[in-house]
């Protein structure tokens, strides 16, 4: 009975352990965050529940199924888990890593040392962070997702500029990070951010799964798969599409109502 037993108490004793070791990789991971933030005059994140909960969700995901990967295979992404988990605000974005041997050192590394990564770690839009660890058989994973509370869940409304360019008109909020600009026929530039998917990019912007066709036909994408780091996608507002008129740059494009799908620019 004795060595029936003894295998059990083994495993169960283990389990304190790997929650000790997780909340120490938090700890770390903050630490690091808050420390670099500090250096470059930015607020120190708050370290937020809702998201902790997302990014937990994620990392033993990741971890049980062996994938690294800001997408599910339902089509869930980075803004979904964040909104489901009770976070009051889509505008999130998060940053992943895992391996057979991997270690919190080793995320910390490959987040600072990438663009697009770094980022978030600094971003000054941001103000809360969640931090998930996640260990299995298969090996460790780290996620931390970055948030704006704020950000709200309704579609972004962007500033035209008669040139094109990302400039903000007087009374606005500050634009997201991801928005980049507009492009001369009116058109947001959205840059594409870890985790974002086609379906959560139009949800941001106020559209429905049936404008996936006509979002990919003006962006040349083929596949929904295809979305790339860093890439620039052109949506149409849902305001109305802005068409610049002749006579220069200084004068005020003209507000042109939205048709029921908007008008391709070339």
């Amino acid at each position: 009975m004795r060595r029936r037993w003894f295998p059990i108490l083994i495993l169960l004793s283990l389990l304190p352990f790997t929650n000790i070791r997780a909340q120490d990789a938090v700890s770390d991971l903050l630490g690091r965050i808050n420390a670099l933030r500090a250096t470059v005059g930015r607020a120190p994140y708050t370290l937020n529940s809702a998201l902790n909960a997302a990014a937990q969700d994620q990392a033993q995901w990741m971890a049980s199924t062996g994938t690294i990967s800001h997408t599910r295979p339902d089509g869930s992404g980075p803004r979904t888990r964040a909104l489901n988990a009770g976070y009051p605000s889509s505008d999130v974005s998060e940053n992943i890593y895992g391996g057979t041997l991997a270690t919190a050192g080793n995320a910390w590394t490959f987040w600072v040392n990438s663009d697009i990564h770094y980022r978030g770690l600094v971003n000054e839009r941001y103000r809360d962070v969640g931090i998930g660890v996640g260990h299995s058989s298969w090996g460790n994973t780290f996620v931390l997702v970055f948030g704006n509370p704020g950000g709200g869940t309704a579609p972004i409304a962007v500033a035209a500029s008669g040139s094109g360019g990302s400039g903000q008109s007087a009374g606005l909020p500050p634009q997201p990070a991801y928005v980049v600009g507009v492009d001369e026929a009116g058109n947001i530039l959205h840059e594409v951010q870890p985790g974002d998917t086609l379906g959560d990019i139009l949800l941001i912007y106020g559209y429905t799964w049936d404008m996936l066709p006509y979002i990919e036909s003006i962006n040349g994408i083929t596949d929904v798969r295809d979305l790339e780091i860093g890439s620039i996608l052109r949506i149409p507002p849902q305001a109305g599409t802005y068409t610049p008129t002749p006579g220069g740059e200084s004068e005020e494009p003209a507000l042109t109502p939205t048709p029921e799908y908007p008008t391709p620019f070339p």
